[in-house]
């Protein structure tokens, strides 16, 4: 039943809080919980930043079990690419590249959104260096 309200957004304040504390190497286990919580639950109502952003901090942070906010990020960025900029594409294929999450679907729309786009990528936007390999080695792709 909807309350009536727009459906709660991952802020970029939210977002930059997970960033900062992952940047820092702050070991912050509640925070990372209540973050991956909130992924599960609402990762559909992310805008692109946000979902590259917490797929970032998750990531840098090294926080333990967080495939299933990996895989609610994943579902919810796979048709919804042509709205990301290729440095969130990059962050987001990093990010599932350095928790050792393979997701095929994820990997199989970001090579086709990015095909076309490959020259809007600039140094600055590492998915090509270092997630190649990766790609490479997923038979799914």
């Amino acid at each position: 039943m909807s309350s009536g309200h727009p459906p709660h957004r991952f802020t970029c304040t939210q977002a930059n809080t997970a960033w900062g504390f992952a940047t820092a190497g702050v070991a912050a286990p509640a925070l990372f919980d209540a973050i991956k919580g909130q992924v599960v639950a609402d990762a559909a109502t992310f805008d692109a930043q946000a979902l590259s952003n917490v797929a970032w901090a998750l990531a840098t942070a090294g926080v333990a079990d967080a495939r299933e906010a990996f895989e609610a990020v994943a579902a919810a960025s796979e048709g919804r690419l042509a709205e990301f900029k290729p440095q969130e594409i990059s962050n987001l294929c990093w990010s599932f590249a350095k928790a050792h999450v393979t997701h095929g679907g994820l990997f199989r729309a970001v090579a086709a959104e990015a095909a076309p786009r490959v020259a809007t990528f600039r140094p600055q936007h590492p998915v090509w260096k270092s997630t190649s390999r990766r790609w490479r080695r997923t038979p799914e792709i």
